[in-house]
């Protein structure tokens, strides 16, 4: 899995590096970067797995820093990993398109772990999950086209079908006179 690391804090990064790298249960290549402009760089030049993004960075700060990470990689799974403890933070982080919250300090690398490792697992049961949507979309739309063709075709039918039956009865009901007329005559001389 690689990870791409936002954090400014050169000791931040490595203690990180070193919780990831003693947690062992995942195979982990992580990419670190210091600003959120080099990292905006790296997701559009290289394939990331997730995102560990701090929201205090020299060129970013708070909520921004994850929204705007979010709009350049609206695929990738963000977890953010700040020192700032805050509930209302975390739920609007959230709302906003992270993954997850965890706060400095009180992170541990099996839980950073397992925050990654479950972050992928739901970003790919949500692209799982919108491709079936999609093609259950497409799918309602093909049975939509099949049905309106199907009442086109059975309306031709029963207009050429009837219509020619009715022509026919129209026909015999316009002879009907003179059908009469010479079953009377007929008997008159019978």
């Amino acid at each position: 899995m690689r990870i791409l690391l936002i954090e400014d804090n050169p000791g931040d990064a490595r203690l990180l590096q070193l919780m990831l790298k003693e947690s062992g249960s995942l195979s982990l290549e992580v990419i670190q970067a210091d600003r959120l402009s080099a990292a905006l760089k790296y997701v559009a030049e290289m394939p990331i797995d997730v995102v560990v993004l701090d929201l205090s960075l020299p060129d970013s700060q708070g909520v921004e820093t994850l929204i705007r990470m979010h709009t350049a990689a609206t695929t990738l799974p963000i977890i953010v990993l700040t020192s700032i403890e805050d509930e209302a933070l975390g739920l609007a982080l959230i709302q906003a398109g992270a993954q997850d919250y965890l706060v400095k300090g009180q992170a541990t690398g099996p839980l950073l772990t397992r925050a990654l490792r479950y972050a992928a697992e739901r970003k790919r049961t949500e692209e799982d999950l919108r491709s079936s949507f999609n093609l259950l979309r497409t799918l309602s739309r093909r049975l939509e086209a099949i049905r309106e063709e199907e009442r086109g075709r059975i309306a031709r039918e029963l207009h050429d079908q009837l219509g020619v039956g009715l022509t026919c009865l129209k026909m015999d009901l316009s002879r009907m006179p003179a059908i009469m007329n010479e079953a009377i005559i007929s008997k008159e001389y019978a």
